[in-house]
């Protein structure tokens, strides 16, 4: 049963499909190569602890750790506590899930969120519904669609849940006719996680979460394996993969400046 959370008509929808169980521990373990060394360039001088929160500041709060004293306070959790943990923390607190929010604002509805934002905000930092659900709904809003459908009507607000979803702009025969006959018969929302939880959706979230914490892609057995936990959070696949031995020699390699 879809709850509504009070902002504008933005619903959050019922639960998602889950996906397999974990069984073995993440197989990204391979250490990516060093680029060559570059004449005039500092060596890097950070330890892997202060390595990898540089690597996720710059991941996840889109600014560099080394100005912010506060970022000694996670390079001090990583003494004690699993990377997946802290990880976990850092992406629960206030600064990160309300950059995200106000980004699928501006992205999507082309404005600053409303006072009504704050239900999200509320809604994701006390677990109740995670951050896709937000995206998703805010996708799907009356909003958004009237935005992405004032010129093309229902082919133009399909054509811009792929381009929004699953980055390209081309459909393939069959698609843009599928998709308009879709919304048609059920809704924006239905529509979106369609789109979201299909097949090239979900393995192009896990390439970009490999490129983000690894700088590279994933094998197909890699694909395989993170599929089905993609599905079930989108999240907790990413904190995984960046929170990998594979992630902190990575960050080690490419992110351990000192300041």
């Amino acid at each position: 049963m879809a709850t509504t959370l009070g902002v504008g008509s933005l619903l959050l929808g019922t639960a998602l499909v889950a996906g397999p169980a974990a069984t073995a521990a993440p197989p990204v373990t391979t250490v990516a190569a060093a680029p060559a060394a570059t004449a005039g360039v500092a060596p890097l001088a950070a330890g892997p602890r202060t390595a990898l929160v540089n690597a996720w500041y710059s991941n996840y709060l889109l600014r560099w750790a080394p100005e912010d004293p506060g970022s000694r306070y996670w390079v001090e959790r990583l003494r004690t506590v699993p990377p997946a943990q802290v990880l976990t923390e850092l992406l629960a607190t206030d600064e990160y899930v309300t950059q995200q929010i106000a980004g699928y604002y501006d992205r999507y509805l082309g404005r600053a969120p409303d006072a009504g934002a704050q239900h999200w905000v509320r809604g994701v930092r006390g677990g109740s519904f995670p951050l896709e659900w937000v995206e998703q709904n805010v996708l799907a809003s009356p909003e958004h669609v009237a935005r992405a459908g004032e010129v093309g009507g229902p082919p133009a607000v399909v054509r811009d849940y792929y381009a929004t979803i699953l980055q390209r702009t081309e459909l393939r025969s069959g698609e843009e006719g599928y998709w308009v006959g879709r919304l048609a018969g059920t809704s924006p929302l239905q529509v979106v996680r369609e789109i979201w939880y299909s097949s090239e959706a979900v393995n192009r979230r896990v390439d970009q979460h490999y490129d983000s914490a690894l700088g590279r892609g994933p094998s197909a057995g890699e694909r395989g394996y993170w599929y089905g936990q993609e599905v079930a959070s989108d999240i907790t696949t990413s904190i995984r993969i960046a929170s990998s031995p594979e992630a902190v020699a990575y960050a080690s390699t490419y992110y351990g400046y000192a300041g």
